[in-house]
């Protein structure tokens, strides 16, 4: 595989993984997963959202490789595959944070 190629599909995978954190209930999902591994009963009891809901959510986070999974006789534990995924998710939040201190100062100035 060329360089361009590389990068081609590098760049494919990057939008892929992204497109995990698209919904909120994911984000939360993440955010519950960063304490350890939980069941999908404990994750939603902890999200707030049914457990048919949380179930699809977190299967999409799976395909995308951020969430694992463990059986357990029958119960299934989740839990994240990379710690470095709570890192982007609080790098995403603190960047939005700036971005909204920029909009309120702009605002306040343009009424001023």
């Amino acid at each position: 595989m060329d360089k361009e190629t590389y990068l081609n599909e590098l760049t494919h995978l990057q939008a892929e993984l992204c497109k995990a954190f698209v919904n909120p209930v994911r984000i939360a999902i993440i955010k519950v997963l960063s304490d350890g591994e939980e069941s999908v009963s404990e994750i939603a009891s902890k999200v707030g959202v049914p457990i048919q809901n949380i179930s699809q959510h977190v299967k999409i986070l799976r395909d995308a490789g951020v969430v694992g999974m463990r059986r357990d006789g029958h119960k299934i534990y989740y839990s994240l595959e990379d710690k470095r995924i709570v890192e982007i998710c609080d790098l995403m939040k603190d960047i939005l944070i700036e971005i909204m201190r920029k909009k309120a100062s702009i605002f306040h100035k343009n009424i001023e």
